[in-house]
């Protein structure tokens, strides 16, 4: 193992010389396998490639070829360590100091108040480029050129200078997924706004920083964008640093109760973590920015992956030997890891910002979700009645180079295409009977509720949920009357109960789905955008994915409909449970 990246040729972003980045993997103790590099990626952007420049003889069936020390990589846990570390320098600090680093990182997360690790990551490391820019308007200092903050001047770089998906420029959009994409960024734009109008007054009698010029939005979304789609969920051994542990809960308790100008005013609860308890050993999941193996890039069948040395807590990056036998001598290779089990369209798009690509494995498939924005177009109330039924509009496409096919596995949308079902908007009169019955509330019990405030709480759900929760489906009627009281009996109530019967619904399913489909392949034609920047080449690259998947789809229907029905062999439990769009439903308690 050595501790430098070997020169190369290839620009990385940020990096204005490839020493720079050497010595900063030098200074952090990063070790590297010797033919280990960083190369321009086929995959896109930036990756790390292995070089086979000898033998190697280990005795498990993946190998150590990057080693990064727990102290070199950015969590909640060692950010907030570093910021005590700030707070206590500037409490010793004798000298003029322009602006307190620690106040303004302090003030940045009072702000925001962050409520996921990513989002914390994401404050400090904003708070962080501010910082450096005020350091450039106070060249002279003796307190910035002195300041821990250039440590994270390298990785700061990069952050700000890797290939994101850029703001879009559209506010609205026909397809909901891509307008789901345009909300998240325009409240990253609300957020920033809401930052920099608290920073000017909490800093007013400072005319000379505009914080709009020392954290351009740009910076700020560009910042937001490269964590969002670096960080790795990393597991931390929790025996081998109670200490720590212990220690930054205790800070963080002691920084509610004094709340002073320098301490954080939000907690983070460590229960919330997800265990992992394996080896009589208690781990935490971190969220976690870890440099040089963000860089590894994405592939389904990957050929390496990373742990944790149980013994020193250091993350590794681990080869898989079997491939790098294969391999002759100098030649190379790029390094990949798993960033999901399985490759979902949407859900890379969102996160990753890119969308994975087409292996050509006949046993790779992709996961593409349809949702049926459109329904009521084509069935009557048929959005209210998918609410009251628990039926979630959309099917589910998997879909490989050679096969596509719809996903009925977990999914009730075959419920909506029963004949006679139709919506009840005579609800409210039979609510409360109902309402008591389903809650399980004797007739005679005085229950002191409202019945218009029900009657509004099951309103709001209609208009603003996918689910009605707290009642049985009053508001759905079979042959013009309420008497679907339990889902589970929906099939036998309507005579669908049979496999043959069912059946009959899933290829009503299907014919529905082909005609929708044949409407939104026009719509997607008509909604194509001029690209204006990256965000619109990844609507581009989304929209020629869904219109040669709709175009297979309906090549493979006029062969043989039954052949889209995705077969038992092929279909796995989770792909319609666990990579889908979740109901967005009312908790009622």
């Amino acid at each position: 193992m050595v501790k430098y990246i070997q020169s190369s040729d290839v620009k990385i972003p940020g990096i204005d010389d490839n020493s720079q980045l050497s010595e900063w993997i030098d200074s952090k103790n990063i070790k590297l396998h010797q033919g280990l590099k960083i190369g321009q990626s086929s995959l896109g952007g930036i990756g790390l490639f292995l070089d086979k420049q000898e033998e190697e003889h280990p005795e498990e069936d993946y190998f150590e070829i990057l080693r990064i020390p727990r102290s070199a990589v950015f969590d909640i846990v060692s950010l907030l360590n570093f910021l005590d570390e700030l707070k206590l320098r500037d409490r010793a600090y004798i000298g003029e100091k322009p602006v307190r680093e620690s106040e303004l990182i302090v003030n940045f997360l009072s702000i925001v108040e962050p409520n996921t690790e990513t989002r914390i990551l994401t404050t400090y490391f904003n708070a962080f480029k501010t910082l450096q820019n005020i350091h450039k308007q106070f060249p002279k200092s003796q307190y910035f050129k002195e300041s821990p903050l250039h440590k994270f001047d390298p990785y700061l770089s990069i952050l700000t200078n890797t290939s994101t998906l850029e703001y879009p420029e559209h506010t609205e959009h026909e397809d909901k997924f891509i307008m789901k994409c345009i909300k998240a960024d325009h409240a990253v734009h609300d957020e920033y706004e809401s930052l920099i109008e608290q920073l000017k007054i909490l800093y007013m009698t400072r005319t000379e920083l505009d914080f709009e010029k020392l954290l351009p939005f740009k910076e700020c979304f560009q910042i937001h964008q490269a964590i969002r789609s670096r960080t790795l969920e990393i597991p931390r051994d929790v025996e081998t640093e109670s200490a720590e542990c212990a220690k930054t809960e205790s800070n963080i308790s002691e920084n509610i109760q004094r709340r002073d100008s320098l301490d954080v005013t939000m907690a983070l609860d460590m229960k919330t973590k997800t265990l992992v308890i394996g080896n009589n050993h208690d781990y935490v999941i971190d969220v976690t920015l870890a440099p040089i193996l963000d860089f590894v890039n994405h592939c389904h069948f990957n050929n390496a992956y990373f742990d944790v040395d149980r013994d020193t807590n250091d993350i590794l990056l681990k080869f898989k030997k079997e491939i790098y036998d294969s391999m002759k001598m100098g030649e190379e290779i790029e390094v990949s890891i798993c960033y999901s089990p399985e490759d979902d369209i949407q859900g890379f798009l969102f996160t990753y910002g890119f969308q994975p690509r087409m292996l050509p494995n006949k046993d790779y498939y992709q996961l593409c979700e349809l949702q049926l924005d459109m329904l009521d177009h084509y069935i009557e109330d048929g959005l209210l009645i998918c609410k009251w039924l628990r039926i979630l509009p959309q099917i589910q496409l998997i879909v490989n180079q050679e096969e596509i096919y719809f996903n009925f596995y977990n999914n009730n949308l075959p419920l909506l295409f029963i004949e006679d079902i139709t919506y009840n908007d005579q609800w409210p009169d039979i609510m409360m009977e109902h309402f008591q019955k389903f809650n399980n509330i004797p007739a005679d019990y005085d229950t002191h509720l409202d019945q218009q405030e029900l009657i509004n709480l099951f309103g709001y759900q209609e208009m603003n949920y996918d689910y009605i929760n707290g009642i049985d489906p009053i508001g759905v009627l079979y042959k013009g009357e309420p008497v679907i009281q339990d889902q589970s009996q929906l099939l036998t109530l309507t005579g669908y109960d049979q496999e043959d019967s069912f059946n009959t619904l899933v290829m009503r399913a299907i014919d529905f789905l082909i005609k929708y489909l044949k409407d939104k392949q026009i719509l997607i034609k008509c909604s194509r955008v001029g690209i204006v920047n990256s965000f619109d080449t990844m609507i581009s690259e989304y929209q020629s994915y869904q219109d040669k998947c709709i175009d297979k789809i309906l090549k493979k229907y006029e062969q043989d409909p039954k052949s889209l029905i995705l077969p038992e062999e092929i279909a796995k439990s989770d792909w319609e449970t666990q990579y889908r769009s979740p109901a967005n439903e009312l908790s009622l308690q």
